[in-house]
């Protein structure tokens, strides 16, 4: 049995609860002013989510010395459960069937919005080789190798400054620039060069407060424009600066207290099983908040109280897939996708 990583897994589980958020969050949207706060601070926080995945992926494969056929058999499991999900999403919600459209995984109303990560994650694994070739010609202990770490901390937030402030000055994407330079690979690389830092008290600090700030500031950007009827959703990406700083900010705050926590209790055992799950629960989380959106309980619930009818629906979506989802494991062929 493999080795379990407490503060990867936590990792994990914390972001496939912000996935879940994420794509269901406008049913907090309220004239209530401490129901807006909550929902923004939330939303933006969410936004950390497939960043998160990202960086445990490479925390965890990075040092993997993985063949071509290897890799090639990552590839294909998830695009396996992309092109069946695809089909489906595109057999229930698209009103024309358009071949030419299913192809296109820019157009929502035939793709999946939310298996980008998907896309990413495949993206990934084809520059995997590349990615190890070139760490591996620094020591971890040579000078080349803080340098490297310069580099790729420098990277992506010199484009996440970029990027905020063309969202803010232009509202929109700047499109062709995001295309040529991906940040998937970056938080990637990011998440392997921090699962191997020491992280200490100091820096550990830095980063709640980091976090306080950074989290701060969207949020009363974004209740300023609620107030005023103005759209905040160009802001919503996660290759913005606050994303990257709340991302790493995380990671880092999580790693340092579950590092070497070796308690193997009740709270252990959860999250190590819904780790395990995350995957699969990621991939039909969608379907699962439309079907209990639609149902009068819910309905009925968001009338009385929004705020406490959005965490009921993300726990309901969790233990319904989880349930799912062990289930599925047990079919042959199913569990190595899952």
């Amino acid at each position: 049995m493999k080795k379990r990583i407490l503060y990867l897994d936590i990792i994990k589980v914390l972001a496939l609860l912000f996935v879940i958020f994420n794509h269901c969050d406008d049913i907090l949207i309220s004239s209530y002013m401490y129901i807006r706060i909550i929902h923004n601070s939330l939303f933006y926080l969410s936004k950390s989510a497939v960043p998160l995945f990202l960086m445990v992926s490479g925390a965890l494969l990075m040092d993997k010395n993985d063949s071509i056929s290897k890799i090639f058999r990552r590839i294909i499991r998830v695009l396996i459960p992309l092109i069946i999900i695809t089909i489906i999403w595109t057999i229930t919600h698209a009103k024309n069937i358009n071949i030419l459209c299913m192809m296109d995984p820019f157009n929502v109303n035939y793709f999946p919005y939310w298996l980008w990560y998907l896309q990413a994650i495949i993206l990934v694994y084809i520059l995997m080789p590349l990615i190890r070739k070139v760490t591996s010609k620094y020591k971890k202990s040579s000078i080349e190798w803080k340098k490297y770490k310069t580099v790729i901390i420098t990277l992506p937030t010199l484009f996440s400054i970029a990027f905020t402030i063309y969202n803010i000055i232009f509202k929109k994407d700047m499109i062709i620039i995001t295309n040529l330079l991906p940040m998937p690979i970056l938080y990637f690389i990011y998440g392997y060069i921090l699962s191997k830092e020491k992280i200490s008290k100091k820096v550990k600090n830095i980063s709640i407060i980091a976090l306080f700030f950074t989290l701060t500031i969207p949020t009363f950007i974004a209740t300023k424009l609620m107030l005023l009827k103005q759209s905040y959703f160009f802001l919503d990406d996660y290759r913005n600066i606050y994303t990257f700083i709340i991302t790493t900010s995380l990671f880092i705050i999580i790693k340092y207290y579950f590092e070497n926590y070796n308690k193997g209790n009740k709270f252990t055992k959860i999250i190590t099983h819904l780790s395990n799950n995350s995957y699969g629960i990621y991939l039909l989380h969608v379907f699962v908040i439309e079907f209990l959106l639609s149902t009068s309980f819910m309905k009925e619930l968001i009338e009385f109280n929004k705020l406490e009818a959005t965490f009921i629906l993300i726990i309901l979506v969790v233990i319904i897939l989880d349930i799912i989802v062990s289930i599925l494991k047990h079919i042959p062929g199913i569990k190595n996708i899952l």
